[in-house]
């Protein structure tokens, strides 16, 4: 199947080339006063209130997030945090709760969960945080309520559900909700006031460049020019390349390039077809020139990215009889 074979949208475009390893969410079921600790981590980890509420107290925040039912967060660069009913609460280690007890912790005493938060985890390969990291804000506070969207809600709905007993497929079910959820924070921050989107999400919030973008991505194998991709945003060649590299921070052809070689890593990776292949497919007519250009990109030759080849018949059975 060729890698451009449905045009996407940017954000989709970008969601397509991340390499996401999601582990099943943990629940917490808390009664009475409580104050629990978790170190940081090399993760993106998301969580929700969906029952009661807490305070979540993030390493680096000036001040503690009140976590509603109905919100969710993310903690985009793995920063240590607690979670409370009191932030003046000494803490006890949540690690070490969950490791001791498992998934599902229930803690405190009483007869309801007075809160119950449902947490996770993305792990992402270095090129996708790369795309994440230089657009989201360290901490990203998804408010229930207001201009939440509904499939916001719902699927903070699903991670109660499929988090409250283990069930089958929870883990496949989890993995799509928290990608919901990724997607809702980029959006929440592209259309965020107070704190203006940056890198290729700042460019396709913007009128202008969001066009160039849009067919940059849609039509990743064409040979594009900044001329043509400037007269398509309508505005002076020079002003366009000075407005995207501002954005973007890379100039229009050098994100086009960058664009390609993700593009090409992830269609080498899934075993799409031979690098000839790819490199046609992505806008190039010479193999030599596609490693060329891959190499100084990624730092290591096309053929590095290929999935290992399975072992002959015959040498497998013969490694078999030695």
């Amino acid at each position: 199947m060729p890698i451009n074979a449905q045009p996407m949208d940017p954000l989709s475009h970008v969601f397509s080339l991340l390499t996401i390893d999601p582990r099943h969410p943990a629940r917490l079921d808390a009664r009475g006063s409580w104050s629990l600790a978790f170190p940081g981590s090399s993760h993106v980890r998301f969580g929700a209130a969906v029952a009661g509420n807490c305070w979540l107290i993030v390493e680096g925040e000036p001040a503690p997030l009140r976590l509603e039912q109905g919100d969710g967060y993310l903690l985009t660069r793995g920063q240590a945090y607690t979670v409370a009913t009191d932030p003046q609460l000494a803490s006890e280690d949540g690690f070490l709760l969950f490791r001791t007890q498992g998934g599902h912790v229930r803690h405190g005493e009483g007869p309801d969960p007075c809160v119950s938060l449902v947490s996770g985890r993305f792990t992402f390969d270095e090129l996708s945080n790369e795309l994440l990291l230089q657009v989201l804000p360290r901490t990203v506070h998804l408010k229930a309520g207001g201009d939440l969207p509904q499939v916001l809600q719902a699927a903070i709905d699903i991670l109660d559900y499929e988090t409250r007993d283990r069930r089958f497929g929870a883990s496949l079910v989890t993995h799509h909700v928290a990608q919901i959820m990724l997607v809702q924070a980029l959006r929440r921050v592209a259309a965020s006031p107070d704190h203006p989107p940056m890198g290729w999400l700042a460019a396709l919030a913007d009128p202008r460049i969001g066009v160039a973008l849009k067919l940059m991505h849609e039509q990743l194998d064409r040979r594009w020019t900044v001329g043509e991709l400037a007269r398509a945003a309508g505005m002076s060649r020079s002003i366009f390349a000075l407005r995207f590299k501002q954005l973007t921070g890379n100039a229009p052809l050098d994100y086009l390039l960058r664009l390609r070689m993700r593009t090409a890593c992830q269609a080498l990776g899934a075993g799409h077809t031979n690098v000839a292949g790819v490199a046609y497919e992505i806008g190039y007519h010479s193999e030599s020139a596609f490693s060329n250009a891959f190499k100084r990109v990624m730092g290591a030759p096309p053929k590095r990215f290929l999935p290992p080849k399975a072992p002959a018949a015959g040498a497998a059975a013969s490694g078999r009889a030695g």
